[in-house]
């Protein structure tokens, strides 16, 4: 792990991923990979429940951990991975990693949050592919439960 792109989602996260793509980090782990591949959701789910519920191998994950689902990666930006949730944790884990920590007016901010992502997590559309695919949104789910608890 080289990068560790920490500022919350619609804060330029998917630009960050871009250009770190164009830079030459040949994996970056963003929001995207865990819709491509949702069994990261069940490795993100158990780390959000270890860290903050006290399941499974509770406390914070370490490099070990962490590795099951971004070893592959140079970079990791947005959720699951970025805010306050696991940023600490992902420090400690790769601490020779760089930190970046995209912001945007908190106002701005909550606007465009509000108006793309907290909407899709609230959908019918969601609960009902959740019931429909519960080896792809189901799992999805499970991981935005787990995250929603902080």
């Amino acid at each position: 792990m080289e990068v560790l792109v920490l500022g919350y989602p619609r804060t330029g996260t998917a630009s960050m991923h871009s250009a770190l793509v164009q830079l030459g980090y040949n994996e970056v782990h963003h929001m995207f990979a865990v819709f491509t591949n949702p069994m990261d959701a069940d490795l993100w789910r158990e780390a959000f429940e270890a860290r903050f519920e006290g399941k499974g191998e509770p406390g914070p994950w370490k490099t070990e951990q962490f590795d099951q689902v971004l070893g592959h990666c140079a970079a990791v930006t947005d959720c699951p991975a970025a805010g306050v949730t696991l940023s600490e944790d992902l420090i400690a884990a790769y601490p020779n990693a760089k930190v970046i920590l995209t912001m945007r007016d908190p106002e701005k901010w909550w606007g465009s949050f509000s108006s793309t992502i907290l909407p899709a997590t609230r959908s019918t559309a969601l609960r009902l592919g959740m019931l429909l695919d519960p080896a792809g949104f189901g799992r999805l789910g499970a991981m935005a439960r787990a995250a929603a608890q902080l």
